[in-house]
C-alpha cells in the first residue's frame, strides 16, 4: 500500500532513503524468485535539507543523488521513495462492512476518527483487509496518511535527480518487505514482532502482527542523541565523536562502573532512549492486556544505523526482557547481484532496510494485495 504516482516499466527500480544524515540507494529488478542487485550505495543528506522526515530543500536533495548517480554510471531511470516520522499514521481500522468505492468516500472521515490531521494537508489512503469471515458486520481497513508537503517533497527530489517518481511507500510496509517478506520468515509473518528503527534523529517503534504494522510511535531520540553530548561537552568535532560513539559496546555502557567520562555521556542517552522504547512496548502490552485482538509480542527485531553499536541488541534485550536480534539480511538464496553490492547489504541491512524494501515494491508489493490473518 502506498501513495500511487506514474505507471511503472518493470524494468530495474531505484529504492531512495532519504535521512536526516545519509540518502541510501539500492538498486534492484527481477522476481520473487530471483532479485538482482545492482548497487547498494550510501551519500551524506545536504545540510539542512531535511528535518522531521520532510524534505526541506528537495532541490539540494535532487541535486546530491542526480551526481552521485552520474558518477557510479547509474542507468535505472525509475525509483521509490518513502515516507516516515511523527507525522506519518498507519494503522487497521474498524469499519462497517461496504463496497471499496463507499470505503474511498468515507475513508477521510473514519480516518479522523482515530488520528489527528488537517484534511486538506494531509494525504489519505485507505485499503481493505482480506478477512476469513466475509460475513462479518465489520471488516478492517489498513489506512496510511501523511502530509502532503512530506509526499510532494520526495516526489520533487526524485524529479530534480532526473528519476521517474512511481510510487511514495510507506517506510515500515518497505521495512516488513525486505526483514520479513522477501526472506519469507514465515514464523515471524504468524505472530507479533516489534520493529525498532533506531535512525539518526528519531527512534522508530512498530508493533507487527500477522506481517501487518497495528500500532507505531516514533521517539524524539536517535542516534545522533548519542553524539550530541560528546559534541556539547566534550568539544569533539561531530566526526571524531560519531567515531568515538561508534567504538563503544552498549552493553559495558549499561552495567561496567569504571565508565570514561565519554561513555557516561553516552550512556545517559542511551538509557533516555532506551526508557522510551521500554515505555512504547509496555504502552502496547497494556493494550493487549485489554484487547481480545492482541497478542503478546515474541521477539524484537533491531533496524538503522544507530542499532549498530557494539552489543546493543543485548542491552535492549535484557531491558525489555526480550529477545531482540539485528536485522539481517535474509533470502540470500534469491538474492544476487554485484558483489559490492551483496557485501553492502550483507555487512550493513539494518541502515538499508528501507531502501532495500523500497526497491523491492515493483517486484512484490504490486503483484500482492495484504490478508489480514485470523480476523
Amino acid at each position: 500500500m502506498a501513495f500511487g504516482l506514474a505507471g511503472s516499466k518493470s524494468t530495474a527500480t531505484l529504492g531512495i532513503d532519504v535521512g536526516h544524515e545519509s540518502i541510501k540507494i539500492v538498486e534492484a529488478q527481477g522476481s520473487p524468485g530471483s532479485i538482482q542487485i545492482a548497487l547498494a550505495e550510501t551519500l551524506p543528506t545536504p545540510a539542512s535539507s531535511v528535518a522531521d522526515g520532510l524534505i526541506t530543500d528537495p532541490e539540494a536533495v535532487g541535486a546530491a543523488i542526480k551526481e552521485f548517480l552520474r558518477s557510479i554510471g547509474a542507468k535505472a531511470t525509475q525509483a521509490v521513495a518513502g515516507v516516515a516520522g511523527p507525522q506519518v499514521n498507519v494503522r487497521p481500522i474498524p469499519m462497517p462492512r461496504m463496497s471499496e468505492a463507499d470505503v474511498r468516500r468515507s475513508i477521510v472521515w473514519e480516518a479522523q476518527k482515530h488520528f489527528s490531521f488537517a484534511p486538506e494537508e494531509t494525504i489519505v489512503e485507505g485499503e481493505v483487509l482480506r478477512s476469513d469471515d466475509p460475513d462479518a458486520a465489520e471488516m478492517f481497513v489498513m489506512v496510511v496518511t501523511a502530509p502532503r508537503s512530506q509526499v510532494d517533497g520526495q516526489v520533487l527530489a526524485l524529479e530534480a535527480a532526473g528519476l521517474e517518481p512511481i510510487v511514495v511507500d510507506i517506510g515500515v510496509f518497505a521495512k516488513v518487505r525486505s526483514l520479513l517478506e522477501f526472506p519469507r520468515r514465515e514464523e515471524d509473518l504468524s505472530r507479533t514482532v516489534a520493529l525498532v528503527d533506531m535512525g539518526a534523529s528519531y527512534t522508530e517503534v512498530s508493533i507487527i502482527q500477522s506481517g501487518l504494522p497495528v500500532w507505531m510511535r516514533v521517539i524524539p531520540l536517535g542516534g545522533s542523541a548519542l553524539t550530541r553530548p560528546l559534541v556539547e561537552s566534550m568539544a569533539m568535532e561531530l566526526a571524531d565523536a560519531t567515531v568515538a560513539k561508534e567504538q563503544m559496546d552498549a552493553e559495558r555502557l549499561g552495567h561496567a562502573d569504571d565508565l570514561s567520562t565519554s561513555e557516561a555521556l553516552v550512556q545517559n542517552s542511551l538509557e533516555e532512549l532506551m526508557r522510551e522504547v521500554r515505555r512504547s512496548i509496555n504502552f502496547y502490552n497494556s493494550q493487549m492486556e485489554a484487547s481480545e485482538d492482541a497478542v503478546a509480542i515474541e521477539r524484537v527485531y533491531l533496524l538503522g544505523g544507530a542499532s549498530q553499536m557494539q552489543g546493543m541488541a543485548a542491552y535492549l534485550g535484557e531491558s525489555l526482557r526480550l529477545e531482540v536480534i539485528g536485522g539481517e539480511l535474509g533470502g540470500t538464496d534469491r538474492l544476487k547481484g554485484k558483489p559490492e553490492a551483496e557485501m553492502a547489504l550483507y555487512r550493513a541491512f539494518p541502515t538499508y532496510a528501507q531502501a532495500l524494501g523500497l526497491a523491492m515494491w515493483e517486484i512484490l508489493s504490486s503483484k500482492q494485495k495484504h490478508k489480514r490473518r485470523g480476523r
